[in-house]
Formats: structure tokens, sequence, C-alpha cells
């Protein structure tokens, strides 16, 4: 064998085309002596959300001892869904060896819908309503033909990290572990006072933080996987790589740098630059500031980073274990109060970013309080971002992958729109791009 190629699949036109996994390309492969053998690409179905693979169903929605939940308030507004629950939109999956044996670990992100415990009423909405679920499927791969077929199937215990919010995409890293990205993390400033009902679902807590409910600032982070022969997990949060609405980190070939993708409107762009290879628990976390200087053709920049601030884990990780709120990182006034007295808000700076699940993009004005730079920086990473004057322009910033060979790195947007347009500013306080 020399070569192989690979032929296009058109981009999905029909609605039946966009509702289904397919292609029509096709694997061509030139010989030694110059034969040229087109093989078809098909997809094979591993298995579905609640499928039954060996002793568990995919998806299944459990608490922290394990236990699958069988009924769920909905948020404020009093009605119960029927269980039992299984998640949805399998936004990532890492394939991995070890030992010989195969694995794949796979994010599953939302719950679309389910039964209204009043068989009378209609389905309730379920998105962000649950605790969400990793799986871990064991795979035997046919020596003769290369497929792959799942004979067991469990989910990532998720206890120690006090459960999994709304996991996005995720990559395999060099080193042979998964991480994925929280996205959407509630606005702590919202749920201070307010309970994070999904997430008291799986730690079987009380409503509000006071009490001992779920802390906002547990969620919004990078969780790396690490799976072992047997298929036994480790799940790490790391809080030292910051709390956004994390699509993705993607790690750079030096297994030091990664770039993480922030997904909503008015969002930033972070690197983390570990202190070691191959270890994300300490290091360095930068925002980037743009300097347009062109706007031809998608425009070109130049980039500086503002460099946030150094944790380890263990740091932030007592920061939030002692009970830190949004409260005590930041005082905020409204752009009302603002500018109704701007003598009686000296030392405010002017914000406009996404706050995340539960809160609302608006002009705010943030005074950090005294000691308060190290805490901002990893559980506040948007907002003290903007706070220190990095771009927050930035909308649906999705992928992130790199190509060592042109050593360049690549992002994706889903939506270039709002304050990345021309004239669509508004009340944002800057315009980078």
């Amino acid at each position: 064998m020399l070569s192989v190629e690979f032929t296009e699949t058109k981009a999905p036109v029909s609605v039946a085309q966009q509702q289904r996994a397919y292609t029509e390309s096709s694997a061509i492969v030139t010989y030694a002596d110059g034969r040229k053998v087109a093989y078809p690409l098909i997809y094979n179905l591993l298995y579905s959300s609640g499928d039954q693979i060996g002793d568990w169903k995919a998806g299944a929605i459990v608490n922290k001892n394990g236990n699958v939940l069988q009924t769920a308030r909905i948020g404020e507004t009093g009605a119960t869904a029927q269980g039992p629950f299984h998640a949805h939109s399998p936004d990532a999956n890492s394939l991995m060896q070890q030992g010989g044996n195969i694995f794949l670990l796979t994010h599953l992100e939302y719950a679309t819908e389910a039964p209204n415990a009043d068989p009378d009423k209609p389905m309730l909405d379920m998105y962000g309503a649950l605790p969400m679920v990793m799986n871990l499927a064991s795979l035997k791969q046919d020596p003769r033909t290369g497929r792959l077929t799942a004979f067991n199937l469990q989910n990532v215990d998720m206890s120690g990290v006090e459960g999994l919010w709304t996991p996005c995409a995720g990559e395999l890293t060099p080193w042979n572990t998964h991480i994925g990205g929280e996205e959407y993390e509630p606005d702590a400033r919202v749920f201070e006072n307010k309970p994070l009902t999904a997430m008291n679902l799986y730690r079987m807590t009380p409503g509000q933080l006071s009490p001992g409910g779920a802390n906002p600032y547990r969620y919004g982070m990078i969780a790396e996987v690490s799976v072992n022969s047997n298929g036994n997990t480790e799940v790490t949060k790391h809080y030292a790589m910051g709390r956004l609405s994390n699509e993705l980190a993607h790690v750079m070939p030096d297994s030091r740098t990664a770039y993480k993708g922030d997904d909503g409107n008015d969002v930033v762009l972070t690197m983390f630059v570990a202190d070691k290879p191959r270890d994300l628990t300490s290091g360095s976390l930068y925002a980037a500031k743009l300097q347009q200087t062109d706007a031809a053709n998608g425009g070109r920049f130049g980039i500086q980073w503002i460099k946030l601030g150094h944790a380890a884990n263990s740091e932030i990780d007592a920061l939030v274990a002692g009970g830190i709120r949004f409260s005590d990182i930041f005082e905020v006034a409204s752009n009302a109060e603002y500018r109704a007295n701007p003598t009686a808000h000296a030392g405010f700076k002017p914000v406009y970013t996404y706050t995340g699940t539960g809160g609302s993009t608006a002009l705010e004005y943030l005074k950090l309080r005294d000691g308060m730079e190290k805490a901002a920086a990893f559980l506040e990473t948007r907002r003290f971002a903007a706070f220190l004057g990095a771009t927050t322009e930035f909308t649906r910033m999705e992928g992130a992958t790199s190509n060592k060979a042109d050593k360049k790195l690549y992002l994706a947007m889903s939506y270039v729109q709002k304050g990345m347009l021309d004239g669509r500013n508004g009340e944002r306080p800057q315009d980078d791009i």
C-alpha cells in the first residue's frame, strides 16, 4: 500500500440528511503495483442512549450514589418530571487503548424532555434541569473486519468532583487521557441566593448554597478522565485552567499549552500553560487581547496575552471548599447605578460579558475586593479577563485544533455576530473586533 485518500461528502441540505449520520465518501487506496481500489465508507452504530449494554443502560442519569433518578422537580415551576431519565447528544468521544483493551469514553450533553408526572399536562423541557453523565464503554474488535462492538458500559463516577454539569466537546490528550469542558457555567452571582437545582439532584442536598446546596463554583471546569486497563476511572476537575463556558481545551504538541473555546456571546479566548508537561494540575492562565489591523477576509489581528494569574488545582479547590461566593470577590453596580453617582463608585470598571446560565448579558460595573485576584482569575475568569482589558466580543467559540505540520492553531465559531460585527457594539465598553 502506497497511499490512502478520501473523497468528499457534500454538506447536508435536506432535513432528512441533517437528522442522520451518513457518509458518501470512499477511501481510495493506491497499492504498490499501481492499482487503485475504492472502499465505500459506512457508519456502524455502537449504541444509542437508553440501550442496554451489559448490566447498564446508556445515558442513565444518576445521583451521587449511582442510583438512577426517578423524578425531578423542575426549577421554580413546581412541575415534577417523571423518570427514569437518559442523557442524549454525545458531544465528545475519546477512543482509548489500555493494556490491550479498548474503551470509548462519551460525553452526553443534555436531556431534552421528559413526561410530566401529571399525565394531563404536556411534556417538560429538561435542558439544564438534570445532572449529566459520561459513559465508558468496553469494546471488542473483529480481527478480520476491524468492526467494533460494545459489550459492557458504565457511568464514569463523578461523585468525587460533585457531579458533572453540561459536558460539551472533548478530546484525547497526548498522554492518552480524556479532557472535556463543562459549558454554560452557572452564573455564581445568581446562584449565590438561588438553588442550583440540577446539581442538588445529583448531590442529594437541599436548596440554596448557604444551607449546603450545590456550589456554582464547582461547575464550568475542564474535566480530565484517566482510564486504566481494568476500566477503572479517575476524574479531575482542573480549577487551575479557569472557569468558563468551556467547549474544550485543546492541548498542543508540547503537552503543556492548552487553548480553550468559550461558548456563548461576548466571551473570551484563553490560554493555559502548565508548569510541567502532561500535568494540568497547575499553571498560568492568560486571556487574549486583540488588536485588529485589517478587516478584509475575516480580518487580521495582533494578539497580546494578558496574564490572569497562576494557580494549582488545590488552591482553588480550597477556596471553593471554604465557601467563597461571588460577593466575596466583586462588588457590583448596574449601569443605571453607576451613571446616577459615578463618584460613589470610584474604582469600578465597566464589563460586558456572558455571565453564564441563569444570568443575563448586560453592562455591569465591577470592583475587585482586596486580595481577590486569584479567586477572580480562576473562578470568575471571563469577568476578570474583561476587568483587565481582554477582548470579550467573541461569539459562539466552538472547536479548537492544531496542525503540527504547519504549526497553526485553528478556532471554529458557529456564529459571527453581535459585538464581532462593525457598528454592533451597543453598550460594550470596547471595540477590539
